[in-house]
Formats: structure tokens, sequence, C-alpha cells
């Protein structure tokens, strides 16, 4: 677990921006006194349209590993395999569905109702991700409508993303989407849902989704920093700001599981293409751990990535996080 840290969260409603990378300034500043050893770590991994077969399912689930007891490890299957992947399931790791409906019942072909997934024992809903966002027109009175429908269902949560485009960001504009898209995502629900742990918010900056490219722990850490501070502004209660978990996405890899994870305010990841790899996947979720045993493994678990060396202390900003370096694009290749 890290270790604890006095977050910096903005309460009041007047706006100034600061700069077009830096973090908006509200007129009073309140400090956290949460420990972030409460904020349990969060590891998923969505598989998206994978794979091809449910042969291929199974043998990517039976790699997995048992899940670490201080970690939380849930995946996202496609639909067809969330019966067999139930059944199968590793010690410890939970299982969501890549979307729902906003819809309850009736005829509407095609669609599946939360009610439906947690008659099934589906513990997560995944709601806004960037390509259900681009490729499909989901808008955020879509992805709130689902939020909404889903939290209905007493033993469902859901996975909210959150994120900018490559044009957004360059053009500034990371502070205001990510608000924009955080505060419209949560209309309507309840701080108690919140510090409840109903709802967990992944920030996926699109330009680093299967790209290969990876925001700096910097960057990341600057953006958590403004979902929480939305949150802050949006609940009276301090409690929702500091108790909600926010995971990183953007092609995480082993190899940076352990510096995003010793940033104060990133509480997990969601994974993508390395979960198709369950070498990748185990070690990613071991990049998490401090390395507590795994839940009721039948065998003791080896991962090849060590766990994070967390730092004494955390500078001081002043009341203002870090401010993201504007991103360049490599070279196209030749």
């Amino acid at each position: 677990m890290k270790l604890s840290f006095g977050n910096l969260l903005f309460a009041a409603s007047s706006l100034t921006a600061v700069n077009a990378f830096s973090i908006q300034r509200l007129s009073s500043v309140s400090t956290s006194t949460t420990s972030l050893d409460a904020r349990r770590p969060i590891l998923a991994g969505n598989w998206k349209l994978n794979p091809k077969s449910r042969d291929e399912a199974l043998a990517l689930l039976n790699g997995l590993s048992p899940s670490p007891s201080d970690v939380d490890v849930l995946i996202f299957p496609p639909l067809p395999y969330l019966g067999d992947v139930l059944k199968a399931l590793p010690a410890g790791v939970q299982v969501g569905a890549q979307t729902c409906s906003n819809y309850e019942e009736g005829a509407f072909t095609g669609e599946v109702a939360p009610s439906m997934l947690a008659s099934m024992n589906v513990g997560y809903v995944l709601l806004g991700h960037s390509e259900r966002r681009t490729l499909f027109g989901e808008t955020d009175s879509d992805i709130n409508a689902r939020v909404l429908t889903c939290l209905k269902e007493p033993n469902l949560k859901v996975v909210l993303c959150v994120g900018e485009t490559l044009d957004e960001y360059e053009a500034g504009l990371l502070n205001s989407i990510v608000d924009t898209q955080t505060r419209k995502g949560l209309s309507g629900v309840s701080a108690q849902d919140l510090i409840n742990g109903r709802v967990v918010i992944a920030y996926e900056p699109v330009w680093a989704i299967g790209t290969g490219l990876t925001a700096t722990p910097e960057q990341a850490q600057n953006a958590h920093t403004v979902i929480r501070n939305t949150l802050a502004a949006m609940y009276p209660s301090t409690a929702v700001a500091e108790s909600v978990r926010i995971q990183y996405g953007g092609s995480v890899k082993p190899e940076s599981i352990a510096d995003l994870m010793s940033q104060p305010d990133i509480d997990g990841a969601l994974v993508g293409g390395a979960s198709l790899d369950a070498a990748s996947f185990n070690a990613i979720v071991g990049g998490a751990s401090t390395g507590a045993a795994p839940v009721a493994a039948a065998a003791p678990v080896s991962y090849a990535v060590p766990a994070p060396t967390v730092p004494s202390s955390f500078p001081s900003y002043g009341g203002m996080p870090r401010v993201v370096e504007k991103y360049v694009p490599p070279a196209p290749r030749m």
C-alpha cells in the first residue's frame, strides 16, 4: 500500500485558469487528512474484442494468477465469455462487463440490462471508454444514464472512463475535458455511493491507448488531481474526493506500473493490450502489490516485477499540482 500523504483538494466554486496545462485553481484550499492507505489499489484488464475464440479465452484465463490480498483485480472479457469466465476465475479475481444498456427491460434487441449482469454475479460494468465514445457515438448523457441504471443494482459497481484526445490535449483542454466528463458522468450519483466505492474512475488519455505511448507519471498525476478536485467541488463531503479510486489507463506495461503507482493520486490501472498476455498482466498486478500473499492461492505465486519503491515524502507544490509538459508525438516511421 502507499504511504500516507495529505492531498490538496480545492473545495470552492470560483475557477481561475492558471495556464494551458496547469490545474484550475479554486478560491479556497482544504487539506485532506485521509490516509492513502484507505484507497486499495485496483487493477483491471480490458480484453476488448479479444480473444477470437472461447478456447483462447479460457487459456488466457487459466494463465492468470490469484489476486494478491492487498489488491483488487478484475477483468472485462467479451460478453459471450462471461459465463465461462465466472466459473473459472482465479481466486480473488473479479469480473466485469465491457458495457451495458441504460434500459432495464423491453423491446431493445441486442441490449443487455444491468440487472441481467447482476443476476449472473458480474460485479462491475465498464462505462464511457473512449472507444465507446468515439466509435459508437456514446455521449456523456448516454453514459450517465447507464451509470445511474447500474447503480440501481445494489451489487453492481461501475468503472467510469474519462480522458482527452490528442487534439484536445495539444489545445490545452485536458483540465476542461476531464472536469466536464467527470461532472456529467456522475450527475445524479449520490455522495454515499461514491464513498462506498461503487464508482471507480479511470483516466485514459486517448492519445496513449493502444499506441505504446504512456503519459509520464507526473502527467498522469496531474490529470488525477484534476479529477479529485472536481469531486471536491461537486460534493460537500471531503470523504468523496478522498475515497474515490482513480485508475490510469493508457498502454500500461509491467515496466511502467511501479512508477505510476508511486504517485499519490494514482490508485491502479486499466490495462488494455497487456492484459491479453497472462504473464504481463500478472506482472502488472505484482507491481501494484506490496508482496502480500495471494488470496486463497493453491500454490505460491511468483511475480516478475518487484513491489514499487515509494519515496519517503512527496514535494510540496504550494497548493498547485505539477504542470503537464506539452506532449510531442514521435516522428512517423518510414
